[in-house]
């Protein structure tokens, strides 16, 4: 649903894009970009939501069918307290709800006098984080190797 609500928002909104993709373009040309310019600040926003759109979705189905799977494997006492795959990949999709939030309230600061509408995204993630943490409490605990431990 998530992904679909983007998709259209996308469509709908891509006019109020489009003087942001000039200016960006212009610069990378001149390459003289500059990341604090609203128009980067905005198209960078705009890739961070499409990057997760679809990766959310995916990394919460792969943690439910992986549950499911585990469940014969952790009965056992000694797999008890061996990171489930589950929770990493809930994890991974909870990295791109909270990314994403950030992205979608940066955007919408940029573009309030455009009045362009962004809550029903950040309300649906918002949704979907609850029910990700509901149905995967230990995912943020989660250590994935090589990304959340230090060397």
């Amino acid at each position: 649903m998530y992904s679909m609500m983007v998709m259209n928002w996308f469509a709908e909104n891509d006019s109020a894009f489009e003087e942001q993709r000039t200016i960006v373009e212009k610069e990378f040309r001149l390459c003289s970009v500059e990341p604090e310019s609203a128009s980067f600040y905005i198209i960078d926003c705009c890739e961070n939501i499409a990057w997760y759109q679809d990766l959310i979705h995916v990394k919460f189905m792969r943690a439910l069918c992986e549950r499911e799977r585990e469940f014969e494997t952790y009965e056992d006492e000694e797999m008890k307290n061996v990171p489930r795959d589950s929770d990493g990949s809930a994890k991974v999709a909870l990295i791109g709800i909270d990314r994403s939030l950030a992205a979608w309230i940066r955007l919408d600061e940029q573009l309030s006098e455009k009045r362009v509408i962004t809550h029903p995204m950040t309300t649906q993630l918002l949704k979907l984080q609850a029910s990700i943490e509901g149905e995967f409490p230990d995912a943020r605990m989660f250590v994935r190797p090589g990304f959340d431990q230090e060397t």
